[in-house]
């Protein structure tokens, strides 16, 4: 979308108001949020989910469309076989819709200009693995620069990472991998050692050279894998590496409390296991003959123009990742 001036958003609203005069549509009421429950319905073709999306109730937003289609004077969806359709009049209202919600997006941003970063607001979206590491130390690091700039970061795995960006849910995200998605670009942020993890005392890190093979003997403990494979199963996948006795046991939390538990032992990124090396719960091994490295990304929309705000904490990740 093309920048243009406050003056020219205003005036687009102006005429939003104007159109046609007061005389010509005077019971018509409007309003953005009665818009934004239209498009996300016309997304998911779904009340139900259109509810879920947007933390809702499903009777609020029967009643804003309701509202709607009486000060449009016309029915905007039609129910078939449980799914919801577009009749040609919502079909016609959608692109004006879709038109309207960009200007109100784009009047906004250019508010945040503005006002500037000082009293700005970004979201970030981050996979579990950088959540917990090094990611706060970059919020810590922005917060002490602009305390008054409110900052978001929805933590989740790495594909819900890539929706909520691809949905402008967040303005930027910090991801185990590559994007699936044409649309977004990355960044290499930094690479992670990927080690053995075991109990202390385990005799996996008494041996001198620790082979892959060795590792695979003992009980092989994963984490859940959701939609995706978790990043230890892909690069097995790929390597045509077969695990003998795998058990998987939850979140990676929880791989961690079975490890110290002697339950067996895991591959993970160094840097997550910190806490535990410290704390002599767990111990780390190098393997021998493994290069394999855990990438992490920052992605974003190749079209996304970015807030003061946003565009700052994007050069201290950045700059996190020169000096590491």
């Amino acid at each position: 979308m093309k920048t243009c001036s406050l003056d020219k958003r205003f005036g687009f609203f102006r005429e939003m108001y104007y159109f046609g005069g007061h005389d010509r549509w005077p019971s018509m009421e409007i309003n953005l949020h009665q818009l934004e429950i239209f498009l996300c319905i016309a997304r998911e073709r779904s009340f139900s989910k259109a509810a879920v999306k947007l933390r809702i109730s499903q009777p609020s937003v029967s009643i804003q469309i309701k509202n709607l289609e009486d000060s449009l004077q016309v029915k905007l969806f039609e129910r078939l076989r449980r799914r919801v359709y577009l009749t040609p009049e919502g079909a016609a209202v959608l692109e004006h819709a879709k038109k309207i919600s960009e200007a109100a997006s784009g009047l906004q941003s250019d508010i945040r200009k503005i006002k500037g970063i000082r009293c700005g607001q970004l979201s970030a979206g981050c996979s579990r693995v950088p959540s917990a590491t090094r990611v706060p130390v970059a919020v810590v690091q922005f917060k002490t620069q602009y305390p008054d700039t409110e900052i978001l970061i929805k933590t989740g795995r790495s594909h819900e990472v890539e929706e909520w960006i691809l949905e402008n849910e967040v303005d930027l995200g910090v991801i185990e991998g590559d994007p699936t998605a044409e649309v977004l670009l990355k960044e290499p942020w930094y690479a992670d050692e990927v080690v053995l993890v075991a109990r202390p005392g385990s005799h996996l890190l008494k041996m001198r050279q620790l082979s892959l093979q060795e590792i695979l003997k003992e009980p092989f403990l994963l984490q859940s894998p959701g939609i995706r494979p978790t990043f230890i199963e892909r690069v097995f996948a790929e390597k045509g590496i077969i695990i003998k006795k795998p058990i998987t046991v939850g979140s990676r939390e929880t791989v961690k409390a079975a490890i110290a538990a002697g339950y067996g032992v895991s591959i993970m990124p160094k840097s997550v296991i910190a806490t535990e090396i410290q704390a002599g719960i767990l111990k780390v091994k190098k393997i021998h003959g493994w290069d394999v490295k855990y990438p992490v990304n920052i992605v974003y929309r190749r079209d996304k123009e970015f807030s003061k705000s946003a565009l700052t904490f994007l050069e201290v990740l950045r700059k996190q990742s020169t000096n590491s």
